[in-house]
């Protein structure tokens, strides 16, 4: 048997044998095996459904309406459970107590929340014992092993990329006793705790084939990085696509690589949307998407949606004209939506689902998707999710058909995927997009409660040890391609990953004409993006008014968007914002008010003090943010401590100035800090 860690890595594996009339071993992922080899007696599997709503429970039972500044109202908690459940299931998996978190020597803060997080766990713990629930945060906990299934395999091969916590150490050092077991992977500097957990010496940067039982290497094999690799630096994200499509042509027509063997890597996997755009012009197209295609655009996910949006802010008239232009003259959907408008705060499990079947039969989508929404529906057939109203139930509706996608089937041969995606692949060339600080590396929901002093001292992963794991993967597609391309965006809010310094690249030089050329092919007819039917001329005095730098920077930047702000005044309208696209804002209030308050510091550990004390005033972030944010600023403390040393002290803050008549213009701006 060959365990993989995907299943697309078996799909990878099985691609060199499709010519060749022979019997393969016994494929299995990781996730599939485990199912097999171990089970919890006398428990029953709990739905993604039933798991939200228990937590909550649990929490406010506890804690009441807030926990960490959360509002623990389930529709609103629902955004943060991912962080509660991620973080309990690391500690069980690397085989640490919350009681060893506790013992760390941190702030008095920490202790607090991670002793509430810790009744918590314990509290859900037991309510899943009373349930007979199995949740795969309490697994590696309590299972039994499936002998008879583990003896009927004659020897087990892992084959991984990354690292393997510490419950997959133990596990298989339990299934050795009744089957062989051997690892494969490449060992790289990116991954060298594998040492330690396998307790063999190993080499950077080779293949190893390892005897678990006997802790033995029984083969091992030199790999290289190809020396093809080039970066290049853009202006434009959507260059990127003209970007793909044009190495694709290259290394297919000039370097004679089958397109099966051209992989795409989107480090954002949400650029996909515009790239497939862009493939499927004229019904045609070279790739296929290994992460399939959202059913969003289609009517029904577009009517459930704009109705739960709109009942939440009824002010937002977007949402309301999307119900209607989708209702029209449609009787049957105009009662549907009177119905959920009429009963959002009441309404019962029962009548949803009916509302739901009565949707799909009048806005039907493709067969495979009214299949998936209809298992979905019956995650809803439980006892616990009777008490919910119509609020809840289209809110847990939403998030889990959200996950559902539309298999790639019109797409050609060179495959797109994500990061993650690409474990097990193997190309003889590979296009990298997005790659730029903000998108990678990924932040993971585990880095939020606690910061890495605390991690080290508990003995869980560093953020630097998974950020490794993401190089790992990068490193390990470039070590099986002969070729690689990377593009990344520069510009006033995006930068090169800092990643670009752990890898040989040769960056290009002058890629503005390269640019010019990609974006040609993107508009062969020579036509531009233009959304307007008419120019507009309009008289407009500068010398009038007050001009600021954001002012004139919006008239330099698009005349129209001038026109509509400043003359009209037309508001942009209200998008709920993502909390991570507002911390700059808030960590600007946070540094006025700790500098309003002492005009230097002359001590790390008295600064970041200063600004956790003031992130926790703000009552728009919730806890789990605050230490992932303090521990992001620290390299800036570090700089503010060297230059306050060297005597520098804070003069002004926010310092208002204007110039009342500078060649007939009144000027106005804001200084944010000015230093002596």
């Amino acid at each position: 048997m060959i365990i993989f860690t995907n299943n697309r890595a078996i799909r990878n594996y099985t691609k060199q044998f499709l010519a060749q009339n022979r019997q393969l071993d016994n494929l299995i992922s990781i996730s599939d095996f485990q199912q097999k080899a171990i089970y919890i007696p006398q428990y029953q599997n709990i739905n993604q459904l039933e798991r939200e709503v228990i937590f909550n429970s649990v929490v406010r039972e506890i804690q009441g309406d807030t926990i960490l500044n959360i509002d623990t109202h389930i529709f609103n908690f629902l955004s943060y459970s991912k962080y509660f459940f991620s973080f309990f299931q690391e500690l069980n998996q690397e085989n640490v107590s919350i009681d060893e978190v506790m013992q760390s020597d941190y702030y008095e803060d920490y202790k607090k929340h991670i002793s509430i997080l810790k009744i918590i766990y314990e509290r859900y713990k037991l309510k899943m014992e009373e349930l007979k629930y199995i949740d795969d945060i309490f697994i590696p906990l309590n299972y039994q092993l499936n002998i008879p299934y583990l003896k009927s395999i004659e020897k087990i091969e892992f084959r991984f990329e990354g690292r393997l916590s510490y419950f997959q150490i133990t596990l298989f050092e339990q299934i050795s006793k009744y089957t062989p077991v051997f690892f494969k992977f490449v060992r790289t500097k990116y991954n060298r705790y594998l040492d330690t957990q396998l307790d063999i010496e190993l080499e950077d940067n080779y293949k190893y084939l390892i005897d678990f039982n006997h802790k033995r290497v029984i083969n091992k094999e030199r790999v290289k990085m190809t020396s093809n690799i080039d970066i290049y630096r853009f202006s434009q994200r959507i260059t990127q696509i003209a970007f793909i499509q044009e190495r694709i042509y290259y290394f297919h027509e000039k370097l004679n690589i089958p397109l099966e063997k051209i992989g795409v890597v989107l480090l954002d996997e949400h650029f996909a949307h515009s790239l497939i755009t862009f493939d499927r012009l004229q019904y045609r197209g070279n790739l296929n998407f290994s992460m399939g295609e959202s059913f969003e655009i289609f009517p029904f996910y577009r009517f459930i949606s704009s109705i739960s949006l709109y009942l939440e802010n009824r002010t937002s008239f977007e949402h309301f004209n999307r119900i209607k232009r989708i209702i029209r003259d449609n009787q049957q959907l105009d009662t549907i939506y009177e119905t959920i408008s009429k009963n959002w705060h009441s309404g019962e499990l029962e009548q949803f689902q009916k509302l739901i079947i009565e949707t799909l039969k009048l806005l039907p989508p493709p067969n495979e998707i009214t299949k998936k929404i209809i298992t979905t529906l019956q995650l809803f057939n439980s006892s616990i999710l009777t008490n919910l109203n119509f609020r809840v139930l289209f809110t847990l509706f939403l998030r889990e058909i959200q996950k559902i996608t539309i298999d790639d089937i019109r797409g050609g041969k060179v495959t797109v995927q994500g990061l993650l995606e690409t474990r097990g692949s193997n190309y003889q060339a590979v296009i990298v997009i997005d790659f730029n600080d903000e998108v990678f590396p990924k932040r993971e929901e585990k880095d939020l409660f606690i910061n890495s002093d605390i991690r080290r001292e508990a003995g869980l992963p560093l953020i630097e040890d998974r950020e490794a794991l993401q190089k790992l993967y990068l490193q390990q597609l470039f070590q099986k391609a002969k070729y690689v391309a990377i593009s990344y965006i520069e510009s006033e809010t995006s930068k090169i990953s800092r990643f670009f310094h752990d890898f040989n690249f040769r960056q290009k030089t002058n890629t503005k004409q390269y640019e010019e050329e990609l974006i040609k092919i993107l508009f062969t007819k020579g036509q531009e993006l233009y959304h307007w039917d008419s120019d507009i001329i309009q008289t407009y005095n500068f010398k009038q008014y007050p001009l600021s730098n954001h002012k004139l920077a919006t008239f330099l930047e698009c005349p129209r968007k001038f026109y509509l702000s400043y003359m009209l005044n037309i508001k942009p309208h209200s998008v709920e914002r993502e909390l991570n696209l507002e911390i700059g804002n808030i960590l600007h209030r946070v540094l006025y008010q700790v500098y309003l308050n002492n005009s230097s510091f002359h001590n790390k550990k008295e600064l970041l003090q200063s600004i956790h004390n003031q992130l926790r005033l703000q009552k728009s972030i919730p806890e789990v943010y605050i230490s992932f944010w303090g521990q992001k600023i620290e390299a800036f403390v570090e700089n503010e401590i060297q230059r306050f040393n060297q005597g520098i002290k804070i003069y002004l803050l926010e310092e208002t100035i204007s110039i009342d008549n500078y060649k007939g213009f009144k000027l106005t701006g804001k200084i944010d800090r000015v230093d002596i």
